[in-house]
Formats: C-alpha cells, structure tokens, sequence
C-alpha cells in the first residue's frame, strides 16, 4: 500500500512503475513476449478450477483482463485529480472491484 501513496516524482510510484513496465515490455523480444502472454496461465487454471465450474477458461481469462483494466483505470486517476475527485487509491480500487464484481450492466 505504501507505493500507492507516494508522490508522483518518486521512481517507486506506482504510476511511474508501470511506465517503467510498459517501456520495458515494449523493448521484449518474441520469447519474453510468449512468456508474458502466458504469465497468467496458472492464475486463470486456479480461477477455473475453484469457480465451481461457473467460469470456462475463456471467462477466466477475459476476468483477469477486466482487473488489470481496473487496476489500469485506478493508475490513471492517481495521476489525474479530475478522475480520482479528492478519492484516494485504495478507495479507488475498492470502488473499481466493487464495479467490476457488480457487473457494469447493474
């Protein structure tokens, strides 16, 4: 939680981390870029073999895409205070999971 309220000029912040993650992806040859795409492939096996059998591994897959979107849209209002609107980070993750575990049709 701490990276989360860090200024925006510290390296450590998270905002800063994923640009640095995004330029270092960006520079990834094919191996990495595999090994990337597949870095959730025990998360999205764990998803589907404790849903009950509610989620098919595409629909697990397609959740952890939504997260990381979440998680994306958080990053994007700390570094916006017109988005975040005075609302800290940890309240913006629990406002965003609580979006996405409502469903966006609700």
């Amino acid at each position: 939680m701490e990276m989360y309220t860090r200024p925006d000029h510290d390296i450590a912040a998270a905002p800063n981390l994923v640009t640095i993650a995004e330029h270092v992806a960006a520079g990834l040859g094919p191996d990495s870029r595999e090994r990337g795409r597949t870095m959730f492939d025990g998360l999205r096996t764990a998803l589907v073999d404790r849903s009950g059998g509610t989620l098919t591994p595409f629909l697990a897959q397609t959740l952890i895409g939504v997260c990381l979107a979440a998680c994306g849209g958080v990053l994007d209002a700390a570094r916006d205070p017109e988005l975040a609107q005075g609302v800290g980070v940890a309240d913006l993750l629990d406002d965003a999971f609580a979006f996405v575990a409502a469903g966006a049709a609700d």
